[in-house]
């Protein structure tokens, strides 16, 4: 379903397209998810060397990746998949 919809989005046609896909949300939440509080400690380990694109990351740095693709245009790419996102974010604007 996500490939189909970013398809969809493509096709309106935005002057300026960035999709993430960032692996598991970590940081505080509402709702107690006990899934999560024992998977992400344990992903965040496993992750930091290894399958990068599945290493968790926080609500905040999605937002700053949002920001830097939104406000920097980018025609050669519109798609950031996990590890990706930490470097989108991390770009100075």
């Amino acid at each position: 379903m996500k490939g189909e919809l970013d398809e969809a989005v493509a096709k309106i046609g935005f002057s300026n397209l960035a999709i993430l896909r960032p692996a598991s949300l970590n940081g505080p939440r509402e709702n107690r998810r006990v899934v999560e509080e024992i998977s992400v400690p344990i992903l965040s380990m496993l992750t930091r060397f290894t399958m990068k694109n599945y290493r968790p990351i926080s609500g905040e740095t999605v937002a700053e990746a949002m920001i830097t693709g939104a406000l920097n245009r980018n025609k050669n790419k519109t798609i950031w998949e996990g590890a990706e996102v930490f470097n989108l974010a991390a770009e100075k604007l």
